[in-house]
């Protein structure tokens, strides 16, 4: 299942521009009240569904879901009234909140801001906005997590520079000869999906079919869609090839979810704004199977 939070939740409308630039910005960024702590911590979940216990203001632990497609944190409705969380901004849909502590392991990052749900089946998720406040690793083959001080070394070319786009990381990637960005979607269950738009501008080997319907926040249930390109995906150092994808009427974004993923460590040197991507496979030629319900798990 799919947590979609790629739509920038924080844009300026007419009730972010009643709010001081400096609240804003503390807002999208989560926080600038850190102290990081370099221990390792298991991830919870599953290899598709990677997650972490927090704490918020004292209690818990609860159940995080790590989503890179995630340019803002946000909070599960019913723990934002058990934790005592102070409501910034009372909307309709989603309220702006604020944590007064979030605990990750020993790291404490203090006054996160962030947007409560009525409806996930985590109790929150933590973007990449807030994880970028230090290097980091997500080791799925070990189901691990760490805050990481180490910095990459110089003359490693296995180091790929990726794109950061409202708060989120993207990799130079290409379909063929087509130049795309690519998020790394840690949060999405399966192997790659695509905007449904794009799919008369792909060289397809058959005709897309229906899916099955998924969930997403914003938009509620859609179907989806899935077929076979004709091109291969290079993805920073490896090749996927010909995959079959899940095109989404719902997404204006290409990324790769969790269904690949699962087989890298994946490190992030954030202010070199480098990724490191180890699997213990050798060669890098990736193929997603045909049948994806199955990793869906």
């Amino acid at each position: 299942m799919k947590f979609v939070f790629t739509v920038i939740l924080l844009a300026p409308t007419f009730t972010y521009c009643q709010l001081p630039d400096s609240l804003l910005n503390t807002v999208r960024n989560s926080t600038t009240e850190y102290l990081i702590q370099y221990d390792t911590v298991p991830m919870t979940g599953s290899k598709t569904l990677p997650c972490l216990t927090a704490k918020i203001n004292g209690k818990g632990p609860y159940n995080f879901l790590i989503d890179l497609g995630s340019n803002v944190i946000n909070f599960k409705q019913s723990l934002v009234e058990e934790t005592g969380m102070d409501i910034i901004i009372d909307r309709n849909s989603t309220d702006i909140v604020k944590a007064a502590r979030l605990e990750i392991g020993k790291s404490l990052f203090y006054n996160v801001y962030g947007a409560s749900y009525p409806n996930l089946d985590v109790d929150g998720v933590i973007g990449f906005n807030l994880l970028r406040n230090a290097n980091f690793f997500i080791d799925y083959p070990k189901m691990s997590f760490a805050f990481i001080q180490s910095e990459p070394e110089q003359k490693d070319n296995t180091y790929i520079k990726y794109e950061v786009i409202s708060r989120m990381p993207y990799l130079r990637s290409a379909i063929g000869k087509k130049k795309v960005l690519i998020n790394f979607d840690t949060g999405a269950a399966l192997w790659l999906y695509f905007p449904l738009h794009l799919k008369d501008s792909l060289q397809l080997l058959t005709p897309i079919k229906e899916f099955r319907k998924m969930t997403n926040n914003q938009t509620g249930r859609t179907m989806t869609y899935i077929g076979q390109l004709g091109q291969d995906v290079i993805f920073g150092n490896y090749t996927i090839q010909s995959p079959y994808v899940v095109f989404d009427q719902d997404i204006d974004d290409i990324f790769v979810g969790s269904s690949l993923l699962n087989q890298f460590k994946l490190t992030f040197y954030t202010k070199q704004e480098l990724v490191k991507m180890d699997r213990t496979e050798k060669g890098n030629l990736i193929v997603i199977p045909k049948n994806q319900e199955k990793n869906d798990k």
